[in-house]
């Protein structure tokens, strides 16, 4: 076990339990600052209203901070706890993953949408946290990494797609309202769809899309 650690991490065998101990519970406490950020600024709300779509509340809660908080946490023990105890390729794999979550999570979901114009975004000030966090499994598990790069590789992969999926959703999700406004108005359907709104806090974005909708009633065609 003690030569299986001095290729798992860089602190080898010494106080192993103590580090391990804070690496997790570190993890996990990012996870849970991160999602309860994206809950007060109720982060569904505010996906939906870029796509100019209503995402009820009951599903936010339920799927953005419950079944996502959940879904990290127990990757996070299986990437770090497991690589260290188990050293098996799942948990190779986790912790690649965990990885690739933060990153992808940390760019598409605020960094990219905050530069793009819909402020404030809701967990972008943990965000900083998060990229920490992956400069240290990086440091910290450069032996398993460098070992065990395919199961590492692929979890990374995995990782990375399932969080940026949800800025897919809402493209696909934008792209097929502004298909049905355009068949509805097809003078002005696009460009007031695609007219950025630049105010996101909760329900302020979401209005400004309906209210942008609302402007391309059957009236103005009655104008023309």
């Amino acid at each position: 076990m003690n030569e299986n650690l001095q290729n798992t991490w860089i602190f080898g065998s010494g106080h192993t339990v103590v580090i391990l101990a804070i690496l997790q519970i570190i993890d996990l406490a990012l996870t849970l600052l991160h999602s309860l950020q994206e809950r007060k600024g109720q982060l569904w709300r505010y996906f939906g209203a870029i796509a100019g779509v209503k995402v009820p509340d009951i599903f936010g809660q339920i799927s953005f901070f419950g079944g996502l908080t959940i879904s990290l946490w127990i990757v996070g023990v299986l990437g770090i706890t497991g690589t260290v105890l188990w050293q098996a390729p799942l948990a190779f794999g986790c912790l690649g993953a965990i990885i690739g979550c933060r990153i992808s999570d940390s760019w598409f979901s605020h960094i990219a949408l905050n530069n793009a114009g819909y402020q404030p975004n809701p967990g972008l000030s943990s965000v900083p946290l998060y990229f920490a966090e992956v400069v240290v499994l990086l440091v910290v598990f450069h032996p398993t990494i460098r070992m065990q790069m395919f199961p590492v590789l692929i979890g990374f992969i995995i990782g990375a797609l399932a969080r940026c999926t949800k800025q897919r959703k809402i493209i696909i999700l934008r792209e097929r309202k502004a298909g049905r406004l355009q068949k509805l108005y097809p003078s002005s359907a696009s460009a007031g769809l695609h007219a950025t709104p630049r105010r996101c806090n909760r329900t302020g974005c979401e209005t400004i899309v309906k209210k942008r909708f609302v402007q391309k009633t059957p009236v103005d065609q009655r104008s023309m």
